[in-house]
């Protein structure tokens, strides 16, 4: 709060000015990951001005990956901590990163993330209309994934050997291994 209340009057005082929009959307996640780390109700709110904020920085620096990446992990995190909404919280996770991987189409772990929430979401509920198509852009994020990681032989843009073993999993069509 020592950082965000400066902020968010500034934030009032010059609302056209999208600094503040990016501050905020750099400390609204900073809040939201310390809140969920410590178990303090305020999370939540943390993380929908999080989202909030994010979403005017992109419209603001629309050259910018980070706030894709961060809304990415965000949702992630409601997803795991919301079964019941899990689902579309992987779903808007992976459409911050189809956002994120034109920045950079060769980062292999952008591709791999991807593949992982759509597999995420495509295992979170049986019973959904469009499941196999989760499960058919899954296998592709997976199988450029690997493509990627193989050009990229002894690169820091490689998966570690855990990432592989999840793509391994997607790619044939079973569970992820567990943590």
């Amino acid at each position: 709060t020592l950082v965000l209340s400066p902020l968010q009057q500034a934030s009032v005082l010059e609302p056209q000015n999208p600094r503040w929009n990016l501050l905020l959307g750099n400390w609204y996640p900073a809040a939201f990951f310390e809140a969920t780390r410590i178990g303090d109700s305020q999370a939540l709110v943390f993380g929908n001005a999080a989202l909030q904020e994010l979403d005017r920085a992109a419209k603001s620096n629309r050259e910018s990956i980070e706030p894709a990446l961060v809304k990415a992990q965000i949702r992630s995190l409601y997803a795991e901590s919301n079964k019941t909404q899990a689902v579309n919280q992987y779903l808007d996770a992976a459409q911050a990163l189809r956002l994120a991987i034109p920045f950079d189409p060769f980062e292999v772990k952008l591709h791999f993330q991807l593949a992982n929430l759509l597999w995420k979401a495509y295992l979170a509920d049986a019973k959904r209309p469009n499941r196999t198509e989760l499960r058919t852009e899954a296998i592709l994020y997976a199988k450029e994934a690997f493509r990627l990681d193989t050009i990229f032989a002894n690169s820091p843009r490689n998966l570690t050997d855990r990432q592989r073993a999840i793509i391994n999993t997607i790619i044939l069509g079973k569970d992820p291994p567990g943590p």
